[in-house]
């Protein structure tokens, strides 16, 4: 998910609504006739937890004074600065979705 930008409004043609791409981040139209928004906001936060647990993992090899030879061996210890703008990125998505599901905006089935 290589810069997502939750901001911008994308109408969603996906009729699986156990999609994980969308639920993970590709569907960002609130009314979506396939995607509930509390299904989209607990797939977010799953993922941003996974994110989290990823920079965690890092910066906890890094105090044990893991060499940088071996910690740029890994892909994602190369993009920790992308990943923590994601996360920032999460974070709001998966606030502003709880808020409107507590609002009752969610779709119910």
């Amino acid at each position: 998910m290589k810069g997502i930008k939750f901001e911008e409004y994308k109408e969603c043609t996906c009729d699986e609504s156990t999609c994980v791409k969308c639920l993970g981040g590709n569907c960002r139209d609130d009314g979506c006739k396939t995607h509930r928004l509390f299904d989209k906001a607990r797939r977010r936060q799953y993922v941003l937890e996974d994110l989290i647990s990823i920079v965690n993992k890092f910066e906890k090899m890094e105090k044990k004074g893991a060499p940088k030879e071996e910690l740029n061996e890994h892909y994602n210890y190369r993009r920790l600065s992308e990943i923590r703008d994601e996360i920032k990125a999460y974070k709001k998505e998966v606030e502003r979705l709880n808020e409107l599901v507590k609002k009752g905006y969610a779709r119910r089935i």
